[in-house]
């Protein structure tokens, strides 16, 4: 697991390594923000900046299960 560096003067870096994990071992964008522990704001300049953000985007319009009911 990889934490986003932090530089001087309040920002972020986050590498394309690491959006790819993110990616690879989530559902959604929002919770490939949360995997990697950055807000889905500053998730979401990293990804567009490195050309990934269409990975997860969901075209059927589909949601994701959360857990079975009775």
């Amino acid at each position: 697991f990889y934490k986003p560096l932090k530089l001087p003067g309040k920002r972020i870096v986050i590498t394309k390594r690491m959006v790819e994990d993110a990616i690879e071992n989530t559902n959604s964008q929002s919770s490939a923000s949360r995997w990697i522990g950055v807000s889905y704001n500053t998730y979401k300049k990293w990804a567009k900046y490195y050309g990934l953000w269409e990975h997860h985007i969901n075209q059927a319009g589909i949601g994701i299960k959360k857990g079975s009911s009775p």
